[in-house]
């Protein structure tokens, strides 16, 4: 069974979590945090690499016809540590290409897949995501009001990963540019934005 935590969004965000995030920033306790962090090595917190222990996806895309315009197409593997300290690694969309939806899975509109490819991917992620938009999972409709979303749940579409062949996972929302279209996705710009996270294998 997939581990997932609520990627909790700050409202007094830190720089290093407005620079690095291409949509809002995270950060919460987590009592899993790794007890060698609490050493004084002398070193500051920006000094030290981030350890990811969990992942979620984000993404940027131009939607025509359901296919994604690769040109402007932007997806990142976000990558947060025991503390949900978030990093963001942005991956090659190149190979990006209109998907089936996983069979028994939710109503999905729209699909897509890709390998994850980029030099800053952890040991333990997946080696090929699918993800795509389409209902809106009770999950993520309760945690909108972190984003303070929750007044839009009707005009949000639900954000769906798929890792490596798993079940589909509802890491977070997706919003349109075009509107909200339950039949199909509207043409134009398509943001996704995580609120889920799956925790990597040790």
């Amino acid at each position: 069974m997939t581990t997932f935590s609520l990627l909790l969004f700050a409202l007094a965000c830190t720089d290093a979590e407005l620079a690095l995030a291409p949509g809002d920033a995270a950060g919460a306790d987590n009592e899993n945090a790794d007890t060698d962090t609490q050493f004084d090595t002398g070193d500051t917190d920006e000094d030290r690499p981030l350890v990811p222990a969990w992942y979620s996806l984000a993404a940027e895309l131009s939607v025509a016809g359901g296919d994604a315009d690769l040109p402007g197409a932007e997806v990142w593997l976000v990558l947060a540590d025991a503390d949900l300290e978030r990093e963001d690694c942005r991956l090659a969309v190149d190979p990006l290409v209109e998907g089936t939806p996983p069979v028994g899975g939710p109503a999905l509109l729209a699909w897509w897949e890709l390998p994850v490819d980029a030099a800053c991917v952890p040991e333990g992620a997946p080696a090929r995501l699918g993800f795509g938009v389409g209902e809106l999972s009770p999950e993520v409709r309760a945690r909108l009001g972190t984003v303070e979303r929750e007044d839009d749940a009707d005009t949000l579409y639900g954000a769906w990963l798929v890792a490596d062949g798993a079940e589909a996972f509802p890491f977070g929302y997706a919003e349109s540019a075009g509107g909200y279209d339950d039949a199909a996705v509207p043409d134009g710009s398509l943001r996704l934005e995580p609120l889920l996270l799956v925790e990597l294998p040790e």
